[in-house]
């Protein structure tokens, strides 16, 4: 049994990366961040909300790299709150996602995929670094821990190799590398960005000694509940160059089943994500997610 002073630095561990002041991604900057959605609150949040509140799942999966051991955690959240984090500073949060934030949204358009998937990546990252931070600050010895210390460094560099190529190609409007598709689902009350990475890939390639400082093997996901036309708008692509089978093949099952079970499937691989409350008080609804998830985990993932 582990004595009171290591779960005391345990939790002070995960209090200071939980607190500290974290750098804009934008390359180059120094600014401090603000806090950024990964999805606008309006009028994607607001419109699965009650009472203005919607549910944020926290899934740790046993996974001893994100500095908690508990399974699932719901936080009831406002929706302001809702899928917020530090990732750049006001000036360049503003600049790089103006054509999604502002006026109408093309979703016939790549530009639009390539900035939801950029934010979703970018949150991904922020994880990576919090989970770093951890390790750093816990002043916890021994070959397990320099281990996991050593292995988040490099998939944050991994994380910056990908995010500074997407920038790129955002910005030079090079899109032909990517394939995307933006499709109408059944609506269902989710919504959420995020970059499904593949695990065991980054694990290989690090624990293999080849250490190359690439890009990310990664499916990118955006949920947009669209209220008005009553369905769920799901984005999901990749890019050609890195993509592995399982994320291709994933890919191609969900352009082929576009029902509440794909949906499951969907959120099941995603870790930044909301619901409506109402959703959560049915414990029907938590039992298939926590089976799903971890058959998911047991497969080896994507």
């Amino acid at each position: 049994m582990l004595n009171p002073d290591f779960w005391d630095s345990f939790g002070k561990a995960r209090d200071k990366a939980r607190k500290n002041h974290y750098k804009c991604l934008y390359p180059g900057c120094s600014k401090t961040t603000c806090d950024c959605h990964l999805v606008q609150q309006h009028p994607f949040v607001a419109s699965i909300a009650e009472d203005g509140m919607v549910y944020q799942i926290k899934d740790n999966e046993i996974d001893p790299r994100s500095g908690d051991f508990s399974d699932l955690k719901e936080n009831l959240l406002p929706v302001k709150q809702a899928l917020i984090m530090p990732l750049f500073c006001s000036d360049h949060d503003n600049s790089i996602f103006k054509d999604i934030e502002y006026g109408d949204i093309d979703f016939e358009s790549a530009n639009t995929f390539l900035l939801f998937s950029y934010r979703g990546l970018a949150g991904q990252r922020f994880l990576e670094e919090k989970r770093q931070l951890f390790y750093q600050n816990s002043g916890f010895e021994g070959w397990a821990f320099d281990i996991q210390r050593e292995y988040s460094k490099h998939v944050i560099e991994r994380f910056d190799c990908t995010l500074n190529q997407m920038l790129q190609d955002i910005q030079n409007k090079s899109y032909g590398e990517y394939e995307f598709c933006a499709i109408d689902f059944p609506l269902l009350v989710f919504c959420g960005s995020d970059a499904v990475v593949d695990e065991d890939e980054m694990a290989y390639s690090y624990e293999g000694g080849n250490r190359e400082i690439r890009p990310l093997n990664a499916l990118f996901i955006t949920l947009l509940p669209m209220a008005e036309s009553n369905k769920l708008k799901v984005i999901i692509g990749y890019h050609k160059g890195y993509v592995g089978a399982k994320q291709k093949a994933f890919y191609q099952h969900v352009l082929k089943h576009r029902d509440a079970k794909t949906t499951m499937d969907l959120i099941c691989r995603m870790k930044n994500w909301c619901c409506s409350p109402s959703l959560i008080k049915n414990n029907d609804f938590l039992t298939q997610y926590e089976v799903v998830r971890n058959e998911i985990i047991w497969n080896g993932g994507c």
